[in-house]
């Protein structure tokens, strides 16, 4: 064993030198063993070429889209996402009376999903007259909180989802005000899930007569 250490850590060293020579091994006797003298080769070392790693090609992300959404999944057939109405015709607006309307949120999805919701600014009918969002019938309601509103001396326009309590609402986020994209829907893998939105607006006897308007936005997004 000792021998063998030794004629390896010797052709070692000269490897770490990279030298190119002809070894003479040494003469080693004694009574039980003769290693006799030979000539010993060592070739100058080599690298071996390394290969230069190749990219792979890349390949686009697959795509679920529909009639209003493109999404970046990896199940593109286990996703759609559809709205009832893209339009939502309020109506005639009169003093304490209620105008209520519902739009239907249909889901398909392989994994769980959450759905946000945004508006790009309260309901307008120019740049300085409002149909504020409602604070609901105690003030407490907003785009976190929502609370009862069935007041009809109670202003403004709000929400409901089947998510809350029973003639709850909120506000939907505002765009306009830099408020956060809020959830407003969260559910696990499904099968054409049908979600309600109820949309109500209340306004007062002073408010200003004309066409009011503003954008929502349903955001999906799996939770791949």
């Amino acid at each position: 064993m000792m021998i063998r250490f030794l004629i390896g850590f010797f052709v070692f060293s000269l490897f770490l030198g990279f030298s190119a020579q002809l070894a003479q091994a040494a003469m080693m006797t004694n009574p039980h063993y003769t290693i006799e003298n030979q000539d010993i080769n060592i070739l100058p070392f080599q690298t071996i070429p390394t290969k230069t790693p190749t990219q792979p090609p890349f390949m686009p992300p697959p795509l679920a889209t529909g009639e209003n959404y493109t999404v970046e999944t990896n199940q593109p057939e286990g996703l759609s996402f559809s709205i009832s109405e893209e339009l939502i015709d309020l109506g005639k607006l009169t003093a304490t009376n209620p105008v209520i309307r519902k739009t239907s949120l249909t889901t398909k999805s392989a994994y769980g999903y959450r759905i946000e919701a945004t508006e790009d600014h309260p309901l307008l009918l120019d740049t300085k007259t409002a149909i504020p969002d409602t604070t609901c019938d105690n003030g407490s309601c907003s785009e976190l909180t929502d609370a009862l509103w069935t007041d009809t001396l109670t202003y403004g326009f709000g929400y409901h989802t089947s998510a809350m309590a029973d003639d709850s609402f909120k506000q939907f986020t505002d765009v306009s005000k830099n408020e956060s994209l809020q959830t407003i829907i969260q559910a696990g893998n499904t099968i054409n899930k049908q979600t309600d939105v109820t949309y109500k607006v209340t306004i007062s006897r002073t408010q200003q007569a004309g066409a009011y308007h503003n954008v929502v936005t349903y955001i999906l997004t799996p939770n791949y």
